[in-house]
């Protein structure tokens, strides 16, 4: 059969003598662009690896195991040579990506790491060694029923990151009178130290000990974690975190967490932002300045960016809940719409037991947070278009809105 397809010529080889004139000139030529090469690559690695001063956000590196790093905020403040700066970025980024590895393996209750706070859940009424850091979180929660709320917690925290009315109803003990009833029966447990306590023993040994009247409840509605840190977790956890970070000697910055738990790691300014509800309006305030070191609790009533949609819940008809609620009666609530406490003495996690009775009430008990002074804590609150503060060393900077102007009070 013949072929309809066209055979295509090659194309015409045309010769070409290549000339060995200037051989010398060319080689020079040569060399010149090779070194232009190199020093073009040389200077992109430079300013690849260079760090500018100034502040920067530390994140762990992207080879990291599990942490909680998404829970926290680091910023750093580099004032050296960008060669110099580099260099020391990359040896806090180790240290912090090692820190916030450690943490979480030691305070998750999903994951099994060695005697973490998962596996002291599955090995109820033994001995068990932990590490310094769980030890003296323990026995910081001494005296306080924080630890054995978890199954509470658990229906706030799915209520709060419900998609839908209908979903949070179901867990909300003032719309699910089963709900409700469920919490009066745990309570009577988790409220006892008969019925449920964490023991510090000599040598970093802790013995979580579970009543079988407890235990036989548990398993009968399903109760698998008897103990967690909770939202209290990340006052630890930053804590620890600014801890080992200055006995490293890494002390220019800062870290928070979402919830509000935050520490300075040296004595240079820090800032709080300040809120204030009017009505049904949230307002950015503006900002209380403080020079020194510092811990500090910050709550708020209200959501402020993405992470905070797991503190509150709204509901279509304007009711809000939270994930906070009274140990006294289990049922949600913020005492106030902001509540700031901080320490140039104490640790977040120190202040817990002060801050959550205030926080966790039906109203902002104002004769007990004007005597947080006298334990080494300053407060600042808000209420309307006021900001009422306790520390004479603060200063304040507001924002301008037309329709309403900020002040300042301080309560002596």
């Amino acid at each position: 059969m013949k072929s309809n397809r066209k055979i295509r010529k090659p194309l015409p080889i045309e010769q070409v003598e290549v000339s060995h004139k200037h051989l010398g000139l060319r080689t020079v030529f040569f060399v010149i662009f090779v070194l232009l090469a190199i020093l073009g690559i040389s200077f992109g690695v430079y300013y690849l690896v260079r760090t500018e001063s100034g502040w920067q956000t530390i994140t762990p590196r992207s080879t990291a195991l599990t942490n909680n790093s998404s829970e926290f905020s680091f910023f750093y403040y580099f004032n050296g040579k960008a060669t110099a700066n580099a260099a020391e970025k990359r040896a806090v980024q180790s240290k912090y990506t090692e820190l916030c590895v450690t943490s979480y393996q030691q305070f998750t209750p999903y994951e099994e790491y060695e005697n973490n706070v998962y596996f002291i859940n599955r090995h109820y009424n033994q001995e068990i060694k932990v590490s310094e850091l769980l030890y003296n979180s323990f026995k910081t929660m001494e005296g306080t029923r924080f630890l054995y709320l978890s199954p509470i917690q658990y229906y706030y925290d799915t209520l709060c990151s419900a998609e839908g009315d209908w979903i949070a109803e179901d867990y909300d003990p003032s719309k699910n009178p089963e709900v409700l009833a469920f919490f009066n029966e745990v309570s009577a447990y988790i409220m006892d130290p008969e019925h449920i306590n964490v023991e510090c023993l000599a040598d970093n040994t802790i013995r979580l000990n579970i009543s079988q009247e407890y235990l036989a409840y548990a398993q009968n509605k399903g109760i698998e974690t008897f103990i967690d840190f909770d939202h209290y977790k990340n006052a630890f956890i930053v804590d620890y975190l600014a801890n080992e970070l200055v006995k490293a000697n890494i002390v220019n910055g800062f870290i928070s967490s979402y919830d509000g738990y935050s520490r300075s790691l040296s004595r240079n300014k820090y800032s709080f932002e300040l809120y204030n509800q009017v009505g049904d309006s949230i307002y950015y305030s503006g900002v209380a300045s403080y020079e020194g070191k510092a811990a500090s609790i910050n709550l708020r009533s209200f959501m402020t960016n993405s992470l905070d949609e797991t503190l509150h819940y709204n509901y279509q008809n304007g009711d809000v809940a939270h994930v906070y609620f009274d140990t006294t009666d289990m049922m949600s609530k913020c005492s106030t719409h902001y509540l700031n406490v901080y320490s140039s003495d104490l640790s977040c996690a120190d202040m817990l037991k002060y801050v959550y009775p205030l926080w966790t009430a039906d109203s902002l008990d104002e004769t007990a947070v004007s005597a947080l002074p006298l334990k080494n804590m300053n407060y600042i609150y808000t209420k309307g278009d006021t900001v009422y503060y306790s520390d004479g060393d603060l200063a304040f900077t507001f924002e301008e809105y037309p329709e309403i102007e900020f002040k300042a009070v301080r309560n002596k």
